[in-house]
C-alpha cells in the first residue's frame, strides 16, 4: 500500500514525538511535561508552533496560552 504525502504515519516516520491526549503539546518521553498527563499518543497529524500565544490567533482558538508545538489532531 503507497502512503500518500499527506499521510500522517508516513510524514512521522522516525520521529519520537508524543502528542498530549489532554493538551496536544508534542512531547519526549512518556509523561507530559506540561499537564503532568501520561495519556499520550502515537498517532496525531499535523501541528503548529506557538511562538507567542498573547498574539496569536491560533493559540486563542486552540486555547493555548503557553509556547511550543502542539498537534492539531490526535487519536
Amino acid at each position: 500500500m503507497a502512503r500518500l504525502k499527506g499521510d500522517s504515519r508516513a510524514r512521522k516516520k522516525g520521529s519520537n514525538l508524543k502528542a498530549c491526549r489532554e493538551c496536544h503539546s508534542l512531547v519526549e518521553g512518556e509523561v507530559c511535561p506540561v499537564c503532568q498527563s501520561s495519556a499520550l499518543s502515537d498517532d496525531w497529524s499535523g501541528y503548529v508552533v506557538i511562538i507567542d500565544p498573547v498574539k496569536s490567533e491560533i493559540a486563542k482558538l486552540m486555547g493555548v496560552k503557553r509556547p511550543g508545538k502542539f498537534a492539531l489532531k490526535v487519536r
